[in-house]
C-alpha cells in the first residue's frame, strides 16, 4: 500500500470521527454542547469563513479565481456572499466527471468543502486554509458538518 493511500485512509478516519461526534447527545446538542437549534449560518458558520477563508476567497483575493471558475463563479466567502457561493454550487476544481458540490445540504460526506478543510481525499489542491496551521478546529468542523446535515439553511 502506497503512502498516498495510507494518508487517505488516516484522513478518512478523522472525518469519520468528526461525523460520529456530530451525532450529539440525543437531546439536540452537538458533541461540544452546542444546541442544534441554535446552530446558525450567520452566528456559527460565517465566522468560520471570516476567520480562515475570506481573506483569500474574496474578490481580489488569491483564492477567488484559482478554484477553476470564471469571475462570475469565483469562490467568495465574505459576509453576504458565502452562502450563495457555496450551497448547491459545483466545485470547479474537480474534473467534469466528478460533479461534487461545494456544499450538498444534508450530506457532509459529499460536500467538497468538508473534504477540503479536513484534507479527506481532496481531488485537487491543498487542505484549506492553505496558509494553515491553524486549521479549522475540530469543534468548528463539527458545527459545519452538523449544519450541513441539518440542511445547510441560511438564516
Amino acid at each position: 500500500m502506497g503512502s498516498g493511500r495510507g494518508f487517505q485512509v488516516g484522513i478518512g478516519f478523522l472525518l469519520a470521527s468528526v461525523l460520529l461526534s456530530c451525532k450529539g447527545d440525543g437531546l439536540g446538542l452537538t458533541q461540544s454542547g452546542m444546541p442544534l437549534d441554535e446552530l446558525g449560518f450567520s452566528s456559527q458558520i460565517q465566522p468560520i469563513f471570516d476567520t480562515y477563508c475570506a481573506s483569500c476567497h474574496s474578490p481580489g483575493g488569491s483564492g477567488y479565481n484559482n478554484t477553476g471558475g470564471d469571475e462570475e463563479n469565483g469562490l467568495d466567502l465574505t459576509v453576504g456572499n458565502s452562502y450563495k457561493s457555496l450551497v448547491l454550487q459545483p466545485s470547479f476544481q474537480l474534473p467534469d466527471r466528478d460533479p461534487r458540490l461545494r456544499i450538498l445540504p444534508g450530506d457532509p460526506v459529499k460536500s467538497y468543502l468538508v473534504q477540503k478543510i479536513t484534507a479527506v481525499a481532496p481531488k485537487k489542491g491543498f487542505r484549506m486554509p492553505s496558509n494553515g496551521p491553524p486549521f479549522v478546529s475540530k469543534t468548528e468542523v463539527e458545527w459545519l458538518v452538523a449544519w450541513i446535515k441539518a440542511g445547510a439553511l441560511d438564516d
